[in-house]
């Protein structure tokens, strides 16, 4: 029992730290997405008289805008912040209840009945959580994997 709840909380605990780091991926690519298209809609329209002299720069900028605001809407951006956002606020929950439970049963506050009633509520919502809707195109971001993994090293420390 014991080790079924550490390895849950190693687990769950990267999970939230990796929701989170995705989370702030895309909305940061979001935000960039968003400013290029402003700048250069502004740009084109505001700066005609620069714009005659950078003919070439402006047909760029104006071309690439308009691809991008093509392809913005299968970008799906809003949706994956919205998905992940709720995975992290789920994770942040059952590593609450796991770090209970761990203090608990290490302290021998509770016997293995009573723990393997509450980890199994918790491992039931950890399922649950782990599905992904249909239009969310699930990609593994190594870099985030990789900071959550040190971030749970951090966290490991302090217990």
């Amino acid at each position: 029992m014991r080790n079924k709840i550490w390895y849950n909380l190693v687990d769950c605990k990267t999970n939230e730290y990796y929701s989170a780091t995705v989370t702030r991926y895309y909305q940061w690519a979001e935000w960039l997405l968003n400013s290029f298209l402003v700048v250069a809609t502004s740009a084109s329209v505001a700066a005609w008289t620069i714009w005659k002299d950078l003919y070439l720069v402006w047909a760029a900028v104006i071309g690439l805008s308009q691809v991008l605001l093509l392809l913005k809407p299968f970008l799906l951006f809003p949706k994956y912040v919205k998905t992940y956002s709720e995975k992290n606020l789920t994770y942040q929950y059952m590593s609450w209840e796991l770090e209970k439970l761990w203090y608990n049963y290490e302290n021998g506050n509770i016997d293995d009945n009573q723990a393997f009633a509450i980890y199994d509520d918790i491992k039931k919502n950890l399922i649950q959580n782990d599905q992904f809707p249909e239009e969310v195109i699930v990609i593994t971001h190594k870099k985030a994997l990789t900071k959550a993994e040190n971030r749970f090293e951090q966290f490991k420390n302090q217990l």
